[in-house]
């Protein structure tokens, strides 16, 4: 009788990316705009990688192929059009992100702390996958912003950034208010101790223990999902394009250093380290074994790090690259 998509655990999962899709939808009381108001949310996340890789100093030609490398991949460009949030997500998490950059670098403006703060609350308002990146934005937000010698008075841009966390708290208020745990249906956990289970079949569903084949990781399969196309199957994951990603944002990372941006390039490549390793969590099991076929759109926030740091690079051979990642994808 208990479904994995039983209701009174999906009903808690954050409805933030799903918001959008209902205001969309209520001028004409159908779904006949949702493709329409998908399609601006991924230009929305194309904008946001140009302006981030502008920010990191790349090249108007640069950082649009960057973009383009970006958004044309599989793991995004896959929910164009569907009412899937993972462009929302990819789009929060970059222009949180190009605030945070211009706050580190010292030439935000006054209201960019709760900007950066709104983006990453709203972030994690779309997915629990945002919760840790909130966490990490705002510890690198108050320590620079406590830090910095020269700045606008901190206490009200701590302040409005703090009411900023807010936005994308109701779910998780609601959940706690309901079932006693913020979390809920997932199970929360800390150092290894189950503090509140969650939904049974939620949680037996995310760690892999409802059947065989979703409590054993296959490594060789799952790189194969991630860059093999099948005939006849839609294809959702990075791809060989992703790899070129990877590796060009490698060189981006280390060009950033070599530039003397290393804050910059630390913060960018502990948003990715931390990406990836919620993947491979054990609470994650599932995603790499029986949904590992779509698990390439939460790569997406470490696949924007790759390309606007790699377009920032200003290289020949590294824009060349990009392209052919965005030919690939």
């Amino acid at each position: 009788e208990l479904a994995p998509d039983r209701w009174d655990g999906y009903e808690y999962f954050p409805y933030g990316g799903d918001a959008l899709w209902a205001w969309a939808m209520l001028p004409f009381h159908g779904d006949a705009p949702l493709a329409a108001a998908s399609v601006l949310i991924w230009l929305a996340a194309l904008a946001s990688a140009y302006a981030i890789a502008r920010e990191l100093g790349a090249s108007t030609r640069s950082a649009a192929i960057g973009a383009l490398a970006l958004v044309l991949n599989p793991a995004s460009a896959s929910f164009l059009a569907s009412g899937y949030v993972e462009n929302t997500s990819l789009f929060l998490f970059l222009a949180g992100s190009l605030f945070v950059m211009r706050i580190l670098k010292g030439t935000a403006l006054h209201a960019e702390p709760a900007l950066a703060a709104g983006a990453f609350s709203l972030g994690a308002g779309v997915k629990t996958s945002g919760l840790p990146l909130l966490a990490l934005s705002l510890g690198v937000l108050a320590a620079t912003l406590i830090l910095m010698k020269r700045h606008r008075p901190k206490v009200p841009a701590l302040a409005l950034a703090a009411l900023a966390v807010l936005v994308g708290f109701p779910p998780y208020v609601r959940a706690l208010a309901d079932r006693g745990s913020p979390l809920y249906p997932q199970a929360l956990r800390f150092a290894g101790r189950t503090l509140h289970p969650g939904h049974p079949m939620t949680d037996q569903v995310h760690t892999g223990a409802l059947g065989p084949s979703m409590g054993v990781f296959d490594a060789k399969a799952f790189v194969g999902d991630l860059l093999v196309r099948e005939p006849g199957r839609d294809f959702l994951n990075p791809g060989w394009g992703g790899v070129a990603l990877a590796a060009l944002g490698a060189v981006g990372l280390v060009a950033l250093v070599r530039r003397g941006s290393p804050g910059i390039a630390a913060f960018l490549a502990a948003e990715a380290a931390l990406t990836l390793a919620l993947l491979f969590s054990p609470d994650a099991l599932a995603l790499r074994t029986g949904w590992a076929s779509l698990i390439g759109r939460f790569m997406l926030p470490a696949l924007g790090v790759c390309a606007v740091t790699a377009a920032a690079t200003n290289h020949a051979a590294v824009r060349a690259g990009l392209g052919l990642a965005a030919l690939l994808g």
